[in-house]
């Protein structure tokens, strides 16, 4: 184990551990109703991509995420009373856990998908997309103009110190 594999190892976990804390802070506060619109918004130039149908995937998997870990750790609970653990083989383990997993999760979605359409829901109405605010525009700016900044320091230092 050297000391550079250690390093690299360390980096990669570092950038795991952010993505997976920006994932958690954008899930956190980002309603699902936003998601989807912005996903409507980025898929309007692609005819044959569908985007009300994938916004509307991404937001109940973001609103139903949460629950399915729950269900989850319920089915893990249940097979561990029945001493599930104590087995070995990693197949049946996998098999008892995911299967009960797979089967609530179809039942929950087959509601969810009645509960659309005792509501409504059609994908095939015009869709009726706001305009874009100055508001969320803002941070943009910001963002660019930290890349332009970080830009013009990479060509100052390099001008100063060469090689």
């Amino acid at each position: 184990m050297s000391q550079d594999g250690v390093r690299l190892g360390g980096f990669t976990c570092w950038r795991l551990a952010v993505i997976l804390g920006y994932a958690v802070l954008f899930t956190a506060i980002t309603r699902p109703r936003e998601v989807q619109d912005t996903l409507i918004w980025l898929l309007k130039p692609f005819p044959f991509l569908h985007g009300r149908r994938i916004g509307l995937m991404v937001s109940l998997t973001i609103r139903f995420f949460s629950i399915i870990l729950d269900q989850a750790e319920e089915v893990r609970l249940a097979h561990r009373a029945r001493l599930g653990d104590l087995k070995k083989n990693p197949v049946r383990k996998a098999k008892f856990l995911a299967l009960p997993l797979i089967r609530r999760s179809f039942s929950q979605a087959e509601d969810v998908t009645l509960a659309l359409v005792a509501r409504g829901f059609r994908d095939d109405l015009p869709l009726q997309i706001q305009k874009l605010p100055f508001s969320h525009l803002i941070p943009l700016f910001f963002l660019l103009g930290s890349f332009v900044a970080i830009w013009l320091l990479s060509l100052l230092k390099n001008s100063f110190f060469p090689g």
